[in-house]
């Protein structure tokens, strides 16, 4: 059954709906605030003259079927039920005047996620399945979303991409053999500013063999020296969706102000890609443990802000505005609300200039895995039980829907949120269990390991 492109005069519209047009002729059909957020359509093979049209409605995960009149108002039982095991949804139905539905329409709920393409995954009969090509496990690595969109591209026919969207199409990825080698992080990044990232890591890298976390207070988790070797490299990733959301946002130069800037893994890159760096970072409590870093970064150019747990939001307030304010692998340390710490970023933002966050996802791959055992995605309960308070470990990680939802909060507007892993980047080649990792957050970017939510400030 082949499904072609919605033509912007089918009848498959209910009345008052509007059009809003897609690429290469295709159309969604945006129907209105209640109950229905949208719908898109589809003619089918054969007699598309035909007015009569067959509705998928999708509300909390939960599918049903009918026929509806040829005016899309009136919604009629259909004489012939989806019979057991039928995945020809549309094939099935006729309205009471015997007529085969020649239309497909799917809508869902206005505070549904996305369900059209789950619908015409059964449409079509299964769910395609891929092989991932070297060169989209290693797009994989570097943005999951864009794997995916190219896994779909291949897997879906043009129309269903045009009137969907590649983000959004059902795949399922085949598992390549394990081990399964990993491109080399210079191959990953060897053009742009990559070779610039990851220069600043391996600097960073070097001074680990002065770097004493053991002077440190029990309460501050520092990894060992090997895992932090590779948490170092692993944060290339991290540094480049950044510097790729700026561009995209239009800060390809400008002042940065980075809350938590712990090691300088963003802060020295972005100083050597042109922007004006402010760190900030409780150092003074560190004793002379950052030193090396303190000092790499301020030869660089970078300004240091040293803070204390108990003044820290009134130090980085004064410190004034900025075209960029950063806070990476920090909001999941904040015990309580993290309302104060928003509303002190979104501050220290000029009009215009953008938040930064970012974070891990909690629903991340590992953590689904973790509590189908029965297991903790908590930080181990040793490590919260034998320190003194307070605490710095994880309080509370966050789903994308709560990072907009916090951001807007504080007034932000023109949010986004995206998807990433940089955990696979400590490993010379994957396990089975992690080229599983790598195949589902293709098949699903919402399952990866970090989320990176910008939002800006309102021009005033």
């Amino acid at each position: 059954m082949n499904i072609r492109r919605l033509a912007l005069d089918s009848p498959a519209v209910t009345p008052g709906s509007v059009f809003e047009p897609l690429g290469n002729g295709g159309a969604r059909i945006v129907t209105g605030p209640a109950p229905w957020q949208n719908a898109v359509g589809f003619p089918l093979d054969g007699d598309t003259a035909s007015s009569v049209f067959a509705l998928v409605e999708c509300r909390h995960g939960e599918v049903r079927v009918g026929a509806l009149a040829h005016d899309g108002s009136t919604p009629v039982s259909p004489e012939t039920a989806v019979s057991a095991g039928e995945t020809r949804l549309v094939s099935a139905l006729v309205n009471p005047a015997g007529e085969q539905a020649r239309w497909l329409m799917v809508r869902n709920g206005a505070d549904d996620a996305a369900s059209e393409c789950a619908v015409l995954a059964l449409l079509a009969g299964a769910i395609p399945s891929v092989e991932l090509t070297y060169e989209e496990i290693a797009l994989a690595l570097r943005d999951p979303v864009a794997a995916k969109a190219s896994c779909a591209r291949r897997a879906w026919p043009a129309d269903v991409i045009t009137a969907v969207g590649a983000s959004g199409v059902p795949l399922h990825v085949a598992r390549p053999r394990a081990p399964l080698p990993m491109p080399p992080a210079r191959e990953l990044w060897s053009s742009g500013v990559g070779p610039v990232v990851l220069e600043a890591a391996e600097d960073l890298v070097e001074l680990l063999e002065g770097f004493q976390p053991q002077a440190l207070k029990r309460h501050v988790a520092v990894l060992p020296k090997d895992a932090l070797r590779s948490y170092l490299r692993m944060n290339v990733v991290r540094v480049m969706r950044l510097v790729e959301l700026l561009r995209r946002r239009g800060f390809e130069t400008g002042e940065v102000l980075e809350v938590g800037a712990w090691f300088g893994s963003f802060a020295l890159a972005l100083r050597r890609l042109g922007y004006d760096v402010v760190a900030c970072d409780r150092y003074s409590s560190y004793g002379e443990t950052f030193d090396s870093y303190v000092e790499l970064m301020e030869r660089d150019g970078i300004r240091i802000v040293s803070t204390t747990r108990e003044t820290e939001l009134a130090e980085i307030a004064a410190v004034g505005q900025f075209d960029i304010v950063l806070a990476a692998a920090v909001i999941e340390h904040v015990p309580h609300t993290p309302r104060y710490l928003l509303e002190t970023l979104f501050g220290g933002a000029r009009s215009g200039g953008l938040v930064v966050l970012d974070t891990p996802n909690v629903a991340r791959y590992w953590n689904r895995r973790l509590l189908e055992r029965g297991e903790t995605i908590f930080q181990p309960v040793e490590d919260q039980y034998l320190s003194e308070p307070p605490w710095e470990g994880h309080h509370r990680e966050y789903t994308a829907r709560e990072l907009r939802w916090m951001l807007e909060q504080v007034g932000c507007e023109e949010v986004e949120v995206e998807c990433f892993d940089y955990n696979m980047l400590q490993y010379e080649e994957l396990s089975r269990e992690h080229i599983d990792c790598l195949a589902t957050i293709v098949e699903d970017p919402s399952q990866s390991d970090t989320l990176l939510t910008a939002g800006r400030r309102p021009i005033e």
